[in-house]
């Protein structure tokens, strides 16, 4: 199984012990402060060197942080134009590898799928286990009940905690991006990865001239175009366009966009975390 490695970038406050640095004293290899025995009568924690130092006598002992496990969510839009080209196959190893990635680093992982609503039949919005999380990925892979839109996406956010979580979203995002505004406003207290997810074909392996029938993923509706070269530079343009929008509604968010084109890649996912360290 495929994993990948996650942070967050802010000081958890969860009594769980995780991965993760917290702003609790508690069991932890990072230093905090040092601090007198009677406020913390811990034997184990004397520092007989600070103690030898205080000016009024008492023994010191030290301080650590205490690392903390956190709750990861993967809101996952399920609507009928992921399930176009190879982009239900890419959610599906996304899915499995987070899970996994989840459950070995300590945290809880919560799936929650949504198109036009909420879709309760995926899974249940509480922790899954990791056989639970492999059944998930396997019914994404072969999913047979795609909905229309994404109207969903509010009610997906609503589900996420009062408490501090990292939260994937993961989409084509192949709808009115205002929606993507408004959900990270709602979201504004967490940390939010927006997982785009595209197949090549749809802007790339295009028709180079002719007549051809094409039809709208989201709604079924088929009309004709007549495919020139002109035509072919403006779809590649729109979708310049829509990446570039993507990037700058998440940058007000104080977060970035990350691009799985065509697959996933463990490596990719791991960079996006670590890229400024």
């Amino acid at each position: 199984m495929r994993e990948f490695h996650y942070k967050v970038p802010w000081l958890h406050r969860g009594g769980h012990p995780g991965f993760h640095r917290s702003s609790r004293v508690g069991a932890g290899y990072d230093f905090l402060r040092m601090a007198s025995f009677l406020a913390l009568p811990d034997p184990r924690r004397i520092d007989l060197r600070a103690s030898s130092r205080d000016p009024f006598g008492q023994l010191q002992v030290r301080l650590y942080r205490q690392h903390s496990a956190i709750d990861v969510y993967q809101l996952t839009d399920v609507s009928a134009s992921m399930d176009f080209g190879r982009k239900a196959g890419v959610a599906a190893d996304f899915t499995a590898a987070l899970g996994y990635s989840v459950s070995r680093t300590g945290d809880r992982f919560r799936f929650v799928g949504f198109d036009d609503r909420l879709r309760d039949d995926l899974a249940p919005h509480a922790a899954l286990a990791r056989s639970t999380i492999q059944e998930l990925s396997r019914r994404l892979r072969d999913l047979d009940s795609w909905g229309s839109g994404a109207g969903g996406l509010r009610a997906a956010a609503a589900v996420v905690g009062p408490r501090r979580s990292l939260v994937f979203l993961v989409s084509d995002f192949h709808f009115d991006l205002s929606l993507l505004e408004e959900t990270l406003s709602i979201l504004g207290q967490h940390t939010v990865v927006p997982v785009v997810i595209w197949d090549s074909t749809e802007f790339g392996e295009l028709p180079r001239s002719g007549l051809v029938r094409m039809s709208d993923s989201e709604s079924g509706a088929e009309r004709r175009l007549w495919f020139t070269p002109a035509l072919r530079r403006r779809i590649r343009a729109t979708y310049r366009r829509r990446r570039e929008r993507l990037r700058e509604i998440a940058d007000r968010s104080s977060t970035m966009p990350l691009f799985l084109i065509d697959r996933f890649n463990a490596d990719d996912v791991t960079a996006y975390f670590y890229r400024a360290s």
